[in-house]
Order: structure tokens, then sequence, then C-alpha cells
């Protein structure tokens, strides 16, 4: 178990160490394709890292590697390390592999960049993998929360990344702006819990909930306080707006960002703690409703949009309800699995639309047509990853999303499960108007 400890620590750094090394070295940035294939050889060594973890963790057990950080009088306030277990290196992979495969695309796509642009570029994506890893892997919500803001930071700038461009900027604020409004209750949260509990850590907090020690009595605000975080990230009505908006960036950065890894934090947020969401169910519960009236709303209007990318922006949304509405109804499970595949199948359709917009020169559908001809490889990608986000049968996103409409129907949410049941409609609808 040691092994998966330090293996999933090398993929958690090596991103980070492509970040330095394009930061500190200005020539080594403003080289262009060079940047760019230092930060895929560390991206790739961090794929090879996850993977490696993964194989190395047993299903039922739990590896810590701490280091005492921030010491007070009587001891230690936090520390700083990785916590790895089946479901932490399943999403550590989610991460790498996507993050990988955007960066391979990004080199083609952003062909077009200046060598300083393309360098910027490249150190903006290092930075987001190793945020996002240090997030998945962290063992307390200190380093939770350093690495949540990380990952804000980043959504802010590669949304930004065409700053010349006043959507963009303004797309970019935004984001930031809602998402850190959700950010002030999740810290709230953090503080209100430690000042109950004396403790950041998770296995602490779980160790006191399976004990049913008062500390963790009349939580309801507290829990409430963290959804709110979760829900501002995971872009949950009221807070969804930022990210249809959030498609002024690159395609890839739609790809990787608003699609995979950074919406689905919140989610992987919810799941990570739900032994705390377990002792205020009222709490679980409006998670649930609010999950399945985004996700409803969020497909009603991607039936009426003409960008492609606004189109996969609102099914994100809608998907994210999803997830969440799993976790409100008690099954956190089947929510974590739709994470898992969302990630893939969403990747695979914003990459494939952005090579549609890059050929044609325009996001809207109804200025496309007859493409399925001329770019078949694209059509063929495109059209899998659709029957998986639809739910057809066989394919990935079927099984998780057949989880989830049982987990609300056993979980006793009858009316979430005919939203959910109706947005699942709604998705095939949109989808193949697309298509």
């Amino acid at each position: 178990m040691a092994v998966s400890g330090f293996l999933a620590l090398w993929a958690w750094l090596a991103p980070g160490l492509a970040f330095l090394l394009l930061s500190l070295v200005i020539p080594l940035r403003r080289s262009g394709k060079p940047a760019a294939w230092l930060s895929l050889v560390f991206s790739l060594g961090a794929l090879v890292g996850a993977v490696a973890a993964w194989r190395a963790t047993a299903p039922d057990m739990a590896r810590r590697m701490l280091w005492e950080w921030i010491p007070v009088e009587d001891g230690v306030l936090t520390s700083l390390g990785v916590l790895v277990d089946a479901d932490a290196t399943l999403m550590l992979i989610l991460v790498a592999l996507v993050s990988f495969l955007v960066q391979v695309y990004s080199l083609g796509y952003l062909s077009d960049e200046s060598p300083a642009s393309l360098g910027r570029y490249y150190t903006y994506q290092s930075l987001f993998a190793f945020s996002m890893m240090g997030l998945v892997l962290a063992p307390n919500f200190v380093q939770l929360f350093i690495c949540w803001e990380l990952v804000g930071l980043c959504s802010y700038l590669l949304i930004g990344y065409w700053y010349q461009r006043p959507e963009a900027a303004r797309a970019a604020v935004k984001a930031f702006w809602i998402t850190k409004a959700g950010d002030v209750f999740f810290l709230i949260g953090i503080v209100m819990l430690w000042s109950r509990t004396g403790t950041f850590d998770f296995s602490e907090l779980f160790e006191l909930a399976q004990s049913g020690g008062e500390a963790l009595a009349g939580l309801g605000l507290v829990t409430f306080f963290i959804y709110l975080g979760a829900a501002g990230k995971s872009a949950q009505f009221p807070f969804h707006v930022w990210l249809p908006d959030a498609m002024e960036g690159p395609t890839p950065v739609s790809a990787l960002i608003h699609a995979a890894t950074m919406v689905t934090a919140g989610v992987y947020l919810l799941y990570r703690t739900v032994f705390l969401f377990e002792q205020t169910p009222d709490v679980l519960a409006a998670a649930g409703w609010i999950g399945a009236f985004t996700a409803l709303l969020a497909a009603t209007l991607a039936c009426v949009q003409t960008d492609i990318k606004r189109v996969l922006a609102y099914s994100t949304v809608s998907q994210l309800g999803y997830m969440m509405a799993a976790i409100g109804a008690g099954f956190a499970g089947a929510g974590f699995l739709h994470l898992l595949t969302h990630g893939v199948f969403k990747a695979l359709l914003f990459l494939a639309a952005g090579a549609v917009i890059h050929a044609v020169g325009t996001n809207d559908i109804f200025a496309m047509g007859g493409l399925a001809r001329r770019m078949p490889q694209t059509f063929i990608v495109f059209l899998i990853g659709t029957l998986s986000l639809a739910g057809i049968p066989f394919f990935a996103g079927f099984f998780s999303k057949e989880g989830i409409l049982g987990a609300a129907w056993a979980g006793g949410l009858t009316v979430p499960f005919g939203m959910l049941a109706l947005a699942a409609f709604l998705t095939a609808f949109y989808m193949f108007r697309v298509v």
C-alpha cells in the first residue's frame, strides 16, 4: 500500500513540476511548442502514475501519507499529503487522462497561437491539473479548500485565455465571482465544522460520524453551507448561470474544465463527505430536489440553443443535476459512477464539437449540415458520445443514468424521479437535434 501512496503523490506533483518550470524559466514558457511538449511529458507521467496507483490500491483499503503543517501550541492544526483509496485513484485517472488528451488535442487546435500565448496556455493547463489532483487526493478540508480555490483561479485564467475578446473577459469574471459566492459559504461551513469537532481531517470526522459523537449533532447549517460551495462549483440552480457563458474559452478548455473535471469537484466533495450529510437528511434531500430541478431546467434550456457549445454546456449542467440527485437520494455511488462515465463521453463530445467548429468556422448548428460525409471520423465519435449521453442501452451513460433513476425511486424522491425521467427524454431530443 505504501507504493500506491508514492505513485499517487507522483501523479499529483508531476504537473506541478511542469508548472514550476514553465513559470520560472521565462524563455521556456515563451518557446511555444517546446513548452507544450514539456507539459505533455509531465502530463503523461501523471497519467502513468495514476493508473499505477489504482492498480496498487486494494478496493477496500485506504493509504494516507501526511506531513505536519501549521503547528500550534498544543500540536498540529492540520497536515498536508494524500489520501489514497479506490475512489480517489479512479478520479485521479479521469483527471489525468482527460488532461493529457486535451493537451494533445490543443497542439493542433491552438496551432495558430503565438509561441508566448501557447506557452501561457500550457502553463495554466499544468497548474490546473496539479490543483485538481490535489483536490482529489486531499486528506482534509484545508488542503481541499486551497486546491479548490486554485482550480477556480485556473478556470478564470483559461476561460479568459482570449482576454482580448470582451465576451471572454466578461465570462471569466462572471464565472469567478459566482463560484466565489458559493466558496464563501463553503469556507464558513469548514470553520464552523472545525469549531465543533476540533479537526479538519476526513478520517477523524468519519470516525466521529461512525461513533455518533455529540460534536456532529445539529450539523444542518454546516452541511448546508458546504453544499452551497459544492453547488457553486458544480453549477446547481441558482448558480448554474456561469457555466454556459464559460464557453467563450477555447473548446479544449471546455472539454477539460467544464465537462470532465472542475465542474464535478462539487459532486466529488459531497461524495467524499457524504458521511457528514447523512447526519443531516434534510440537507441531503434538498440537494436531491435541487439536483433534479437543475437537471430538468438545463435540459429544457438546451432544447432551444443554436450554439453547439452552449447545447453541450447546458447538457453538462443537466448531468451534474443527475449526480447531485443521486447523492441526495442516499445513493452516492450511483452519482460517482455517472461522474466517471460523463467525464469521458462529455469530453469526447466537446472535442468533436471543437473539430467541427474549427472546420466550418461557426458555432451555429443551423449553419452546419451534411458534415457526416466530409468528416466521417468526427461524426462517428460524436454519435458514440451522443448515444452514451442519451442513455441508449449498452453504452456507459445508460448504466449510470439507470442507476440514478433507480436511486431516486428507491430513495423516495418520487417527484424528482419524474423530473429526471423527463430530463432523460429531453437529453435524447436535444442531442439528436444537434446530430
